[in-house]
């Protein structure tokens, strides 16, 4: 069924945000059932649904005991800009013309807070670029003696507001696993290493497992059974009834 244009782009420049209300809403809605222990409630996601694990325990909900994100993207201005772009960005381009100097100003997604220059007009000399302020990242940027009219695309991103890593404080301790493949072909393990630095400045504890050479499938030379034994590990030490009875059921 049709849910209109509003529902389309709910989160556009709001990743994270309409997602983990919906998670919580689940969360709270299960709590209330007879049947479910409301102690015991854990959420846990691959890729997007490890965003979305990490996402949902810095809101700190009572009703979330532990959460397991695998190959998790942390921050936006790591990931594919094909993606980032059209859900976190506000694009726009123009044409310049130019015969001295110009700003060329490339805000891309995965950096979007440096300005960065085509490759081909890094071989003038370094002494030669003037430094301006350029007005839509707020930093230094080149300015390079060109003669061509330039396509300038300006890709003015919000991802930041979007991530993990400005929000992994509000993580509460022993409550997260962390997993991701060091050789990832999709989410780079950049991703989890940005976290897990945010996490330790804050002094959040938490569980961490890399597997080297992985890629976003974890998937090779014995990590898929692996893997599992860990998620299974983790379920049975947080979320069991009887956790000192179950501490030694799965040896690695």
């Amino acid at each position: 069924m049709p849910r209109g244009e509003e529902f389309l782009h709910a989160n556009y420049l709001r990743l994270g945000v309409k997602e983990v209300d919906d998670q919580l809403a689940v969360i709270e809605q299960l709590a209330e059932q007879p049947y479910v222990d409301e102690g015991h409630i854990g959420i846990w996601g691959w890729s997007f649904g490890g965003y979305m694990t990490c996402r949902t325990l810095t809101r700190g909900s009572a009703n979330v005991k532990t959460g397991m994100a695998v190959a998790p993207v942390t921050d936006w201005r790591f990931y594919d800009s094909v993606y980032t772009e059209v859900r976190a960005c506000v694009l726009s381009s123009f044409l310049v013309k130019c015969k001295r100097h110009v700003l060329v100003s490339h805000v891309l997604a995965l950096h979007p807070f440096v300005c960065m220059c085509p490759p081909a007009l890094h071989a003038h000399s370094a002494s030669k670029r003037p430094r301006v302020q350029c007005q839509v990242s707020g930093t230094a940027c080149l300015a390079l003696r060109v003669t061509a009219t330039l396509q300038v695309t300006l890709s003015v991103c919000v991802p930041w507001n979007s991530s993990v890593v400005k929000f992994a404080h509000g993580i509460p301790d022993n409550q997260l696993l962390l997993v991701h493949g060091t050789g990832d072909d999709n989410v780079h393990y950049l991703n989890s290493m940005e976290l897990v630095k945010q996490l330790v400045a804050a002094q959040v504890l938490f569980d961490f497992m890399a597997y080297p050479n992985q890629q976003h499938g974890i998937s090779n030379s014995g990590a898929q059974d692996h893997i599992w034994r860990i998620l299974s590990r983790h379920v049975d030490s947080h979320l069991s009834t009887s956790p000192d009875q179950l501490a030694g059921s799965y040896r690695l």
